[in-house]
């Protein structure tokens, strides 16, 4: 990829982060599953891409192993999105000042694992 290919790229994640920020749970989940299912579509495609650029990376070790995708690896990472998908969402109300033994329970929120970005727990007991 060229550098401009590559800030166009960017762009385009920056654009649909935020479309994701504002998406309801649903849709939220909806997107979970639908890369997962992505994943498992395009699996042989994946790890076939992911060989030529590993053959076009200099390094050894643990930095290689890291970026290896395998068939196994994509299935986990898939059936990992889809467990993702079924805990409850997060919500960008919480505050770390109102947890409760659940989670987050500010402004309606009940989040239960509490992940917002200004909320610090995140054990769901």
């Amino acid at each position: 990829m060229t550098t401009r290919e590559v800030a166009a790229q960017g762009a385009e994640v920056k654009r649909a982060a935020v479309a994701l920020g504002q998406a309801s749970d649903e849709q939220r989940r909806n997107v979970l599953l639908r890369v997962a299912d992505r994943f498992e579509e395009v699996l042989d495609d994946l790890v076939a891409v992911n060989v030529l650029d590993l053959d076009a990376y200099d390094e050894t070790g643990p930095g290689r192993d890291r970026l290896l995708l395998t068939k196994e690896r994509v299935l986990s990472m898939a059936s990992a999105l889809r467990e993702i998908a079924t805990r409850p969402i997060r919500s960008s109300r919480c505050s770390t000042k109102a947890l409760g033994p659940t989670g987050c329970t500010s402004n309606g929120c009940a989040c239960r694992w509490a992940l917002s970005a200004s909320c610090t727990k995140t054990d769901p007991t």
